[in-house]
Order: C-alpha cells, then structure tokens, then sequence
C-alpha cells in the first residue's frame, strides 16, 4: 500500500512539473521593432470620444458620458505557484491610477468563468455601481456568488435566459450590449481546460486554477449610444461562434456596421481561421488583436507574448492583406 501511496505521489509530481515546465514555455520575448508599427497611439487630446483602458488579455474599460463598461476583469497574472495552490498576491496598485479615471461601472460582461477573465473582479468593486449588471452565463454568476450575494442591489444578467434575443442596456443607457453565442477554443490538441459547468451558487471564491470552470463561452456586440441612435458598433470576439452566434452577428451587422473587431488571438492555429472569417463577413473599419500577451508572466516587468500567438509575424501578414490591424499594450489608454 505505502508503495502504491509514494508511487502516485511521484506520478503527481511528476505532472505537476511538467505542467509548471510548459507553462513557463507558453510566454517569450516580443521584438518590439515589429510590434512598435502595430501598437495603436492616442495622443488623447479628443474628450468626447470613447475612452478605451486596456489592462491586458480581455480586459477593456470603455468610458463613455459619465458611465463605464468593463469586460473579463483580469490584470494580475499570478504565477504557476499561485494558481496551483490558489494563494495570490494583491496587485491592485497596478491599477489605482486607472480606477480614479474610471467612471462608475455600471455594466460588466463575463466571457466565460476561467481564472484569465474574471479573478479580478473584487478588485473593481469600488467603481462598481450599486445597481451594476453582470452578463455571463448562468455557471459563472455560480461561480462569483460569494462576492456578489455582498451586494444585494447588483443584477444578475444570466445569458442563458437571453432566449427572446434582448439589448441589456447600461443604466444610463449610454451602452448596450448582446451576447452571442460561441464555445470555447482548444488550449492544447482539441481539449479545452476546465471545462466544467457550476450549477449552484458556490459558498467561497474558487481558488486554484482547475476550480474556475469555463461554464460556457460568449462574444459581445457593443453599441455606445448617442441618445437613441448608434455612436458607433463593436464586436468584442472571445472565441469561436456557434451557427446560431454566426447567424445572428450577420443579422446584427446589416442592421449597422461593426466600426472595431476586438479579437481574441492566443494561439495562431485555432484563432487564425475565425479572425479571417470574421473579417470576410464584418469587414470592419479596424481590428485590435487582444489575449495575445503573456498572462503568466509578472505585470511588474516588460510586456511578454503567448509563443503561439506569434502576434508580430501574424500582425504583419494581417496588414500586407489589407487587415486593418493593431495592438494595444497592458495598462495603456486610447480615445477611439
């Protein structure tokens, strides 16, 4: 028995090096003097445009008429250490600056319930407002439970009970937004990583990284709103699009076009071909490529890619086919 015992615990071991071994390799050096040309300048002087902050991965906050929008709030990049045992360190200073520009949050949409997209979402809570819409899916609203049952005047926005295909709007109405269905792509081969589904409400945070649980995957149109008529159109893009997502984006953008594709690229093999879809079917005014940074790297030093992102050598084939393609590095600030 004590044999069997030290046995697995040696094969444990073993996978957990070799998982800290791979994840250490997913990040390497960007060579700036290709990205440089890519990277979207602002000199910010126009203040009644939309103001767009970007902490890094999935993480934007559009600040529009008194009122902001956030999406998959994530900015910390905690290291292997961390996500194996679930014991993070407070990063919050890298945000302070950013948090007293913000505007109240007022609307929040989720991805989906993966540790890259929504384990900082109590760091926010002081700019949320106290009557803040959270769209996700029903697993991830589970999963966020123990600090949202904190707030009782927050809204829950299921997007599993988005069945009669409504607008969630903003309080003031400045932004509305309409998720889309899509599933999530391969982290490795053709498996996707904690891919589970919480159907209860969970008692505590979720901790290490195999417990914050996909729960299902979602895209967003974005509209900002100039009182009743459309200012401008975004699709923020997190993954692939089911038939049914597909179908309806086209719908929505003969309705009015999309001005800036915000699209996911982590991995050059599974986000090539939707990029390029997307493109064909949207043809939109501007493309800012997102989720291509190194996450698992520390934010308190320079700036680092995902590998298989390969994002200068993508960037340049993209803009040599008349892509209209850039970038915008973490903890940076542009007026669209």
């Amino acid at each position: 028995m004590k044999r069997i015992v030290k046995i697995t615990s040696i094969l444990i071991a073993i996978i957990f090096i070799a998982i800290g071994v791979k994840i250490a390799t997913l990040g390497e050096k960007i060579d700036f003097s290709l990205l440089s040309k890519f990277v979207y300048h602002d000199d910010l002087k126009n203040e009644k445009s939309v103001n767009l902050k970007y902490f890094g991965t999935s993480c934007f906050a559009f600040t529009y008429n008194g009122e902001t929008y956030l999406t998959d709030p994530f900015y910390s990049n905690p290291n292997i250490g961390q996500l194996l045992t679930g014991k993070y360190d407070d990063r919050s200073d890298l945000i302070e600056k950013f948090l007293g520009e913000l505007d109240d949050v007022s609307l929040l949409s989720i991805s989906h319930g993966h540790y890259d997209h929504c384990l900082d979402f109590s760091s926010f809570v002081t700019k949320y407002d106290d009557s803040l819409k959270i769209v996700t899916s029903q697993s991830t609203l589970n999963e966020l439970n123990p600090e949202i049952k904190k707030h009782p005047t927050w809204q829950k926005v299921p997007i599993n009970d988005n069945k009669n295909e409504h607008w969630i709007y903003s309080k003031k109405k400045n932004f509305r937004i309409f998720p889309v269905e899509g599933f999530h792509q391969p982290h490795f081969a053709n498996f996707v990583l904690a891919s589970g589904t919480y159907n209860q409400p969970l008692g505590k945070m979720p901790a290490q990284v195999w417990q914050w649980e996909e729960g299902g995957t979602n895209s967003f149109v974005l509209d900002i709103m100039n009182r009743d008529e459309i200012y401008v159109r975004y699709f923020i893009f997190s993954g692939g699009l089911k038939e049914q997502g597909k179908a309806k984006l086209i719908e929505l953008a003969k309705e009015h076009p999309v001005d800036i594709l915000f699209a996911a690229y982590f991995d050059e093999r599974h986000t090539d071909h939707p990029l390029d879809e997307l493109f064909q079917l949207l043809q939109p005014k501007e493309i800012i490529m997102h989720h291509w940074n190194d996450f698992f790297s520390s934010p308190y030093k320079e700036v680092r890619k995902l590998r298989n992102s390969k994002i200068e050598k993508v960037l340049i084939e993209k803009s040599e086919k008349k892509y209209p393609v850039s970038v915008m590095m973490p903890f940076t600030e542009i007026n669209l």
